[in-house]
């Protein structure tokens, strides 16, 4: 049957209806229900009100922030084409929207707005997941989460990527209520590798980097063989009101959807719009040590050399829309892009250009950009250096236990050594 409209559900609230514009083939219109309380604002950018919000073509930004590509992308539209047609944007929402990433759930009716256990997505163990394999029962494995996962995984990115509970974290239903959101489900993020060797022990060092350097950052885990990287979503709240019997999930928007582009312009822009972006969304008693961490982020993307730290790998947080609660997003989604590429630039501009900066382009971004003193600035990146030092050290072990890790894990090396020296010259 042919959905031409969506029911929009913020935390556990009626939001609104999401819609096809009959005038236009590709355009969407959403309104508000009537009786939309506040916290049911979908996004910082569309508060309520009576009339609606339209696009002449495509989803608003917060309702295509969270769509599958790449490989899961594919996946899905090779296993629905046939039975729904063209899977376009509007139609991967109503495939996925339902387990996205952030407090927004969408569903085809109110009545299905409320997931019963019994068709809720299965849960994986940790066992499972992080076994060693052969290389053919991992890429087995992947498919199996592919097949299991991918009609609960709204969530954006190239890389082969899934969402799933595991065992350790129960599902939930949140309430038996028509008008209340789905269940609390997927509690991780597990992120394969097929065209990127080794994709995965690359993130894994990167994100043990940014712990190292004081960066707010997931738990993440490697499996045996370093084919799969598990991740904790970071936009899981644990709770155990009547509300959210066992947590619930936060508001989460990237800085495409707070700059009011669509995905495909997330590489146009600039670190200095992105600042600004930063300073005018987080609540104002944290906006000082939100531009303190964004400054880390820009100085850490570029000390590991992550060519992709684009405007979808930075968002912000908040319980609910109206209480001002909104706190930067922690570290997410990063990688040594010139281990594969070795002539990647930045993913956005920084001074007017995206070549690599040097620690006085950094500091003056810092200084000017991100309110820190000089002093600050430098600290800042004198941890971040260390924080490489001490993690090269456990690349080099994990080089001579993986030798298919040898290739990568030089090149991360090398471009490490200097993004360091360049911080600290």
């Amino acid at each position: 049957m042919t959905i031409d409209s969506l029911h929009i559900f913020a935390g556990c609230h009626a939001a609104g209806l999401l819609s096809r514009r009959p005038s236009r083939p590709r355009g969407t219109s959403f309104v508000y229900g009537s009786g939309a309380p506040p916290h049911a604002q979908v996004s910082l950018t569309m508060p309520l009100r009576p009339e609606s919000w339209d696009m002449d073509h495509g989803l608003p930004p917060i309702f295509e922030m969270n769509l599958p590509e790449g490989m899961l992308r594919d996946w899905l539209t090779k296993l629905f084409s046939k039975a729904v047609g063209e899977v376009d944007d509007f139609r991967l929402l109503q495939l996925t929207g339902h387990s996205q990433i952030g407090r927004l759930r969408v569903a085809n009716s109110v009545a299905a707005s409320v997931v019963s256990p019994a068709v809720a997505p299965p849960a994986m163990s940790w066992k499972e997941l992080l076994a060693a394999h052969s290389a053919p029962g991992a890429e087995e494995l992947f498919d199996h989460l592919l097949r299991t996962y991918a009609v609960h995984s709204g969530l954006s990115g190239v890389q082969p990527k899934v969402l799933l509970p595991v065992s350790e974290a129960k599902q939930r239903v949140l309430s038996s209520r028509p008008d209340r959101a789905t269940f609390q489900g997927a509690t991780h993020i597990v992120k394969a590798w097929r065209e990127y060797p080794e994709l995965a022990a690359n993130e894994y060092f990167c994100l043990m980097a940014a712990r190292e350097a004081g960066l707010p950052v997931s738990q993440a885990k490697l499996s045996a063989d370093g084919r799969l990287l598990v991740v904790d979503r970071f936009d899981f709240a644990p709770d155990n009101t009547d509300d959210a019997p066992g947590g619930s999930y936060l508001g989460f928007e990237d800085f495409c959807v707070l700059q009011g582009k669509q995905s495909a312009r997330k590489y146009v822009g600039s670190y200095e719009k992105a600042a600004e972006t930063m300073r005018r969304f987080v609540a104002p008693a944290r906006a000082a040590s939100a531009l303190a961490f964004f400054f880390e982020a820009i100085a850490f993307s570029v000390a590991i050399r992550n060519g992709d730290a684009h405007l979808k790998n930075f968002g912000v947080l908040y319980a609910t829309p109206e209480h001002g609660s909104v706190t930067p997003a922690p570290v997410y989604d990063v990688v040594t892009t010139t281990a594969y590429l070795p002539q990647d630039q930045m993913a956005l501009t920084l001074a007017g250009s995206k070549k690599w900066p040097n620690a006085k382009r950094l500091l003056a971004f810092g200084v000017t950009r991100c309110d820190l003193s000089t002093s600050q600035a430098r600290r800042a990146m004198g941890r971040i250096a260390d924080s490489l030092h001490a993690t090269m050290r456990k690349i080099e072990r994990y080089m001579s236990d993986r030798p298919e890790f040898k290739a990568v894990g030089t090149a991360m090396l090398e471009f490490w050594k200097v993004g360091a020296s360049q911080l600290c010259p």
